[in-house]
């Protein structure tokens, strides 16, 4: 579906996400569910993390749209225009078990 004046999608999320993951792992921090051209804010915060970084990827069209790599402690703010999903993965050297403790607020609307 696509966002457009007739149709029009907001929606925000505000939570936090214990992880886990040995080695590298990621998961959906947030899906578009097929609706096209949203558009909106992030905030990131990695409250916690223990043997490892936290890295963000945006997708877009299939595609990586940009990467982000947070520590500890650390917030980041971003504007996103038109991305289908976002994951959130823990990278840490082979075989280490890596814990994030992620918090996240999102809020979109359409372009």
């Amino acid at each position: 579906m696509k966002c457009s004046k007739k149709h029009r999608f907001t929606d925000e999320f505000n939570e936090c996400i214990p992880f886990n993951s040995a080695g590298l792992g990621s998961f959906v921090l947030w899906d578009s569910n097929d609706i096209q051209n949203t558009c909106g804010t992030l905030i990131l915060s990695n409250k916690e993390s223990f043997g490892g970084s936290m890295t963000i990827f945006g997708i877009q069209n299939g595609s990586t749209a940009f990467i982000l790599n947070i520590q500890e402690g650390e917030s980041i703010a971003i504007s996103i225009s038109d991305i289908d999903r976002i994951h959130a993965g823990c990278l840490a050297p082979d075989g280490q078990l890596c814990k994030l403790n992620v918090c996240y607020k999102i809020s979109y609307d359409c372009c």
